[in-house]
């Protein structure tokens, strides 16, 4: 008895292992769109400059230009399980010396993730007694501030995926996923 349960396990785990190696090779829709997308090159990086500085006040702005800073930016692309990512670094420079520096990315995800995250929060904010997620209208095929505030990390879902901004927060981030949402290729 003992014999053949040993028998039909091992059978039973080349089977499974079968099984999920055919998974694997046939991606879903949007494993198959996400694979196709570089990240980096859903935004360019003169909608990256402009990002970084519509962060400040005009005059702000105003007297770092005349100061003569300049932006260097750079951009990697990296697969984070199901996801890619393009990481940006950026640093404003008066001639040698740092003035400033910091981080942001723009993240490309199954749809699927995005909405279960609408799902949970608005179960939360429904415990707490607030209403749903505010829609972003005209981004994407739906969009949401996720985070601590309505001007959190702006997120949209397009067709099977979703694209989301990260660490740079208001309007300067959702200028920054409207040019990467219009750039996301489509089923």
């Amino acid at each position: 008895m003992k014999r053949h349960l040993l028998l039909w396990t091992v059978f039973a785990g080349i089977a499974f292992s079968g099984l999920t190696s055919a998974n694997a090779q046939s991606p879903d829709n949007a494993g198959r769109i996400i694979a196709k997308i570089d990240p980096c090159k859903l935004v360019t990086k003169a909608e990256l400059q402009a990002a970084i500085e519509a962060k400040r006040n005009p005059s702000e702005l105003a007297t770092l230009k005349a100061r003569g800073i300049a932006w260097s930016i750079s951009t990697t692309s990296a697969t984070q399980g199901e996801s890619v990512v393009c990481r940006i670094h950026w640093q404003g420079n008066f001639g040698s010396a740092m003035h400033e520096t910091g981080d942001m990315s723009v993240n490309v995800y199954p749809a699927e993730y995005f909405k279960s995250n609408v799902a949970d929060m608005n179960r939360v904010r429904h415990r707490n007694g607030r209403p749903d997620l505010a829609p972003i209208p005209g981004v994407g095929d739906e969009a949401h501030y996720f985070g601590y505030s309505e001007t959190g990390n702006p997120e949209a879902r397009v067709g099977d995926v979703a694209v989301g901004i990260e660490r740079l927060q208001g309007k300067a981030s959702l200028d920054l996923l409207r040019a990467a949402v219009g750039r996301v290729p489509r089923a």
